[in-house]
């Protein structure tokens, strides 16, 4: 009789362990997910945002490779004109997945007056993209996109995901 209680208590406190610990790595994972988009979003939106001179003229080609070379290497950035045709392309992104990687619905948010922050994926690999209207006299006149890959996000929460396993 007692090492039958024996058993339950200890299984009682297992499942509770086990409880707790679920608990504490999932909200760890969620933490540090929300907590890495976080910054890639604001990151991206550095970019695009710091890709306009205050009056809302577009910096120079030069200034748009320097700034996003030095600052962010992993942002691209990419200057639409109203038209569709790209204007600046400072990253050197692959013409091959540029469509992709902007994306029409962005292109047409932000022709609109909207700025808009998605995720797409181009060849099975995912981008964060943030496209935002540049305006010159209160109109605009073209499209910045700025946008960064999630490889290295998604490396990092399948490794907590390894560690959390391992040690739950």
């Amino acid at each position: 009789m007692i090492r039958a209680a024996r058993l339950r208590l200890t299984a009682s406190y297992a499942a509770i362990v086990l409880a707790i610990l679920l608990i504490l790595g999932s909200a760890a994972y969620l933490t540090m997910r929300a907590t890495l988009l976080a910054a890639i979003d604001r990151d991206v939106r550095l970019v695009v945002e710091g890709a306009a001179d205050n009056d809302g003229s577009s910096r120079e080609e030069s200034d748009l490779q320097r700034i996003v070379r030095r600052d962010h290497p992993a942002v691209f950035v990419l200057v639409v004109a109203t038209d569709g045709r790209v204007v600046s392309n400072a990253s050197g992104v692959d013409a091959h997945e540029l469509q992709e990687l902007v994306g029409r619905g962005a292109l047409d948010a932000a022709l609109s007056g909207r700025a808009e922050l998605r995720t797409v994926d181009v060849d099975d690999r995912p981008y964060r993209t943030y496209a935002a209207p540049k305006l010159h006299d209160g109109r605009v006149s073209g499209v910045i996109i700025g946008g960064r890959s999630l490889s290295a996000y998604e490396r990092d929460l399948r490794l907590l995901l390894t560690v959390l396993g391992a040690t739950g």
